[in-house]
């Protein structure tokens, strides 16, 4: 008779822990946070649950955790933002994420400064389209490059640019990036892709489930780069996630509450 494989169970606390430990043990052989990204393929990007904002609707500062494929936390990623600009602004706020590896030790920084994310206005005036400035933080703030949105009336487009301003790749989204019931994919293509349109790396939002997006504001992302990508260019496409986040993704029905975190 044939027996039905079992699902694999989740792993139990200790087991966690362990995971934990093995992890920060991993960390500690890069003298740079960053140097992690060089023998990585694959980072996954979970948003923390809020139980503040579950409960009462009040916008708090987004944290996120980076793992590698094995869930081996890597990084630690906090929102900085004013309470007054979550209540007033929503997804559009200005904010600055300060990401740190599981020993602590400062890793990045990143800017963004306040965006409508409406494409009705992107469209019509530039001043409006997305920015993200990444920073690291391990080298006194080495400006890495930035992320910044162009103006398209159809399918979404960024453009990932080196400390240089010069173009590396192109971040092309599907036509409804927010689509319900299905996961999003964002492909990176070479900075020339009307010449060559393979991807050189993809970025995806999974979807949660119809219980998990209606109540809760907790994305989860995966990002795919070929192993011998520069670690500066694995850098930058890590970072694109949190623009993408708040650009397409962000619930935005929180300005309605008070906000009670900072």
């Amino acid at each position: 008779m044939h027996m039905q494989q079992m699902p694999p169970m989740p792993p139990t606390i200790r087991q966690q822990q362990q995971q934990h430990a093995a992890s920060r043990l991993q960390m500690q052989n890069f003298a740079n946070a960053l140097d992690a990204l060089a023998v990585l393929d694959h980072v996954y990007i979970k948003q923390r649950i809020e139980p503040l904002e579950c409960l009462c609707g009040c916008e708090t500062q987004n944290n996120y955790d980076i793992s590698n494929k094995e869930r081996q936390q890597l990084f630690h990623v906090t929102e900085k933002s004013g309470c007054c600009t979550r209540i007033c602004l929503g997804n559009c706020r200005p904010w600055e994420m300060i990401v740190t590896d599981i020993n602590k030790r400062p890793a990045l920084r990143l800017h963004r400064p306040m965006r409508c994310v409406y494409r009705c206005c992107i469209v019509c005036c530039s001043c409006c389209a997305q920015e993200l400035n990444v920073f690291d933080s391990a080298h006194q703030d080495r400006f890495v490059g930035k992320i910044e949105q162009q103006c398209s009336c159809c399918d979404p487009l960024l453009h990932v640019k080196d400390a240089g301003g010069n173009v590396l790749y192109k971040i092309v989204g599907p036509t409804c990036a927010c689509r319900c019931c299905s996961d999003v994919r964002f492909k990176v293509l070479h900075a020339d892709a009307d010449n060559d349109r393979r991807p050189v790396s993809t970025i995806g939002k999974k979807w949660g489930g119809l219980i998990v997006e209606a109540l809760v504001d907790a994305d989860s992302f995966g990002v795919d780069f070929p192993m011998n990508m520069a670690v500066d260019h694995k850098t930058l496409l890590m970072s694109s996630v949190f623009l993408l986040d708040f650009a397409f993704f962000e619930d935005n029905s929180a300005r309605d509450g008070c906000d009670c975190d900072g």
